[in-house]
């Protein structure tokens, strides 16, 4: 007899697997992007697909855009001062 399968909309583990492989030991952490749970060690979202890399959330944008404004404002003084 096989092992009754979980609900296919369900995008963790299923709970056949986790026998077979001796439980679910890693940790899971939200989706910087979704917010769906992403074992710690996977490169991307299983619901969404994007990057879960480490300065891949809303915050990584946040110091390049602030780079490119003070690159901005420096050659716009350096330009005002000539």
């Amino acid at each position: 007899m096989q092992p009754q399968r979980d609900d296919p909309e369900d995008e963790g583990p299923q709970s056949v697997d986790l026998e077979q492989l001796g439980g679910d030991e890693s940790e899971t952490l939200p989706c910087p992007h979704c917010g769906a749970d992403v074992y710690e060690h996977a490169d991307r979202c299983p619901r969404c697909g994007r990057s879960v890399t480490p300065g891949s959330g809303k915050r990584a944008g946040t110091a390049m855009r602030w780079a490119v404004i003070a690159a901005l404002a420096a050659l716009f003084l350096y330009l005002l001062a000539r």
